[in-house]
């Protein structure tokens, strides 16, 4: 869970970490809305899938198979959701310290062999 933004925190950061707050924020709050749209294009085909199970005519074969396509996208949805609210998480509880990490997440930049 994110810390709570407290006016304290925010008088203790210069005029320029806000200004590069507020960009990042807006960079995170992007990327979060272009996963929201995939999600809701993932409920779409769940919804379709649903409905074509429901249609009579098709075989149980098909049925079964349509409702593990079902299972699986929306598995994918949960894990996408998931790790979008740990990252806004991240990034909300982040220091200043540790924005340029973010920034390189964010322009891809980031090489997965500098991890710990």
């Amino acid at each position: 869970m994110t810390k709570p933004i407290t006016l304290e925190s925010l008088q203790s950061l210069t005029h320029d970490q806000l200004a590069r707050r507020l960009i990042l924020l807006n960079r995170v709050n992007a990327t979060a809305m272009e996963n929201a749209e995939r999600f809701s294009d993932e409920a779409a085909k769940i919804a379709a899938l649903a409905r074509a199970i429901r249609r009579p005519g098709v075989s149980l074969v098909d049925r079964v198979a349509m409702l593990e396509t079902v299972v699986q996208l929306a598995h994918h949805a949960e894990t996408e959701a998931a790790l979008d609210r740990q990252c806004i998480e991240y990034f909300c509880n982040c220091p200043p310290d540790e924005w340029d990490v973010i920034e390189q997440q964010i322009n891809g930049a980031f090489d997965p062999a500098t991890m710990h």
